[in-house]
């Protein structure tokens, strides 16, 4: 009798093994999530935990390195992928406490790196405010109500080695000093003066350049504030006018250290001097010559006031594309990339890759927009979202899509770049809102 309970027993065991999935299984179950993401959604409408709870999947808990727990669960709360790598958010539920936390794993779903998200503590008064990814750019908010810091911001690139903190300093650049203001006006209250030379942390700056003058050594100044925090501690401190501070940001974005300086406007126009020409994309504009191109790959009519009406777009390798199009105006075809190019809602920027049916402007970008650097290893690309221009870098792959490297819009608030230009093959200067920066690319 002892014997056959046992031998049940271990029946039963390994039937619980074979009934569990396996980590693969687990993440194409998850869904995707692209672009500007806020991994945490913890509970829906009715209260409910959100999520795929791996709790009694032995085997994911042991290939992720996470140890059973006996009073709480594990939950999969989201899914990003940039450049293959893969990341998984991940939820810990207690009473009184949520514990959250995202690994990175390789293509062949080995971990890379683990990173501490946010968490929430009702008996100490600790909250997890607005973590969010802005492609592969993580940020962090937190808040302690008890404790100082009070209130911290934290900045990671996602990297094939890891998540890489990014530093985001301010530099004060006036020997006379300046003076810290707890509000963004010259009027507000004086918080401290800080030295010449003395390094800050940025947190943010204020939106519109030409909310705020200051007379200084015989003329007016116009620039954003920005608002700092101690270093290291990222503890806000309060607010000091732009134009006697500059940036200096350092980002490692998989096997390259991208700083960026902010620079006189007389450093601008002597690097503009050796500027490198821009090449251009060639492009068909005419519907007619594009459907003569294409045939059956587009069908559509021309209306009696010239608007061509999308019906359909195919693809190389059959996929259709023929939803939310309703809005959508051909504006040109690439041979050279074979794009297709719509203008849309707002009229943001629809690009398709004919090729695969691949319709991701946040990855493609628009050709207008594409500069590479001198030798081609890089590519400064961008698009109109229907509210901004979006503009980011990318390491150009022979024979491969290129590999996304920094969204600039995520690191420097921009809408609109004046002016950019390379002049050697790690080096390209920009000029955003009446401020200049240059960028290099070391690697490493």
């Amino acid at each position: 009798m002892q014997k056959n309970i046992l031998l049940l027993l271990v029946l039963f065991q390994f039937q619980s093994i074979l009934a569990q999935k396996t980590l693969k299984q687990i993440i194409n179950e998850t869904p995707f999530s692209t672009g500007y993401y806020s991994p945490f959604s913890y509970y829906d409408s009715a209260g409910k935990k959100q999520g795929f709870s791996i709790q009694n999947e032995t085997n994911i808990l042991k290939k992720l390195k996470l140890k059973p727990l006996k009073h709480s669960e594990y939950y999969i709360t989201g899914k990003y992928e940039i450049n293959n790598l893969i990341m998984l958010f991940f939820s810990e539920y207690w009473e009184t406490e949520d514990i959250h936390f995202a690994i990175l794993l390789d293509k062949s779903l080995n971990i890379i790196d683990r990173i501490d998200e946010t968490s929430y503590d009702n008996a100490e008064g600790f909250y997890g405010v607005n973590s969010w990814i802005d492609y592969n750019i993580i940020t962090i908010n937190t808040q302690n109500i008890y404790n100082n810091p009070e209130y911290t911001v934290k900045k990671y690139s996602i990297t094939n080695k890891g998540f890489k903190p990014i530093k985001d300093q301010v530099v004060i650049k006036t020997p006379s000093g300046i003076r810290i203001r707890n509000k963004p006006t010259t009027q507000s209250a004086l918080v401290e003066k800080a030295a010449n030379l003395k390094v800050f942390d940025y947190l943010s700056i204020t939106e519109n350049i030409d909310s705020t003058s200051v007379f200084d050594n015989g003329k007016y100044l116009k620039n954003f504030w920005l608002k700092i925090a101690t270093k290291d501690s990222l503890q806000q401190l309060g607010y000091v006018f732009g134009a006697f501070a500059k940036r200096h940001i350092e980002i490692i974005t998989n096997d390259y250290n991208v700083i960026i300086d902010e620079v006189s406007k007389e450093d601008f126009i002597t690097a503009e001097r050796n500027k490198k020409d821009k090449p251009s994309s060639k492009k068909v504009s005419d519907i007619k010559e594009i459907e003569a191109i294409l045939k059956n790959q587009l069908i559509g009519d021309t209306h009696e006031d010239g608007y061509y009406n999308i019906k359909n777009i195919l693809a190389d390798n059959g996929k259709q594309i023929s939803a939310d199009l309703d809005e959508c105006g051909v504006t040109a075809y690439y041979p050279e990339h074979h794009y297709l190019l719509l203008e849309c809602g707002h009229s943001s920027d629809y690009l398709i890759n004919l090729k695969n049916g691949e319709d991701d402007i946040n990855r493609i970008g628009n050709p207008e927009y594409y500069t590479p650097s001198p030798q081609n290893t890089f590519r400064f690309n961008g698009y109109y979202s229907g509210q901004a221009n979006v503009h980011f870098l990318e390491k150009n792959i022979i024979n491969d899509e290129p590999e996304y490297m920094l969204n600039m819009s995520s690191i420097i608030a921009l809408d609109y770049i004046e002016s950019y230009f390379w002049i050697d093959n790690t080096t390209i200067f920009l000029k955003i809102e009446k401020i200049h920066y240059k960028m290099q690319l070391q690697e490493l």
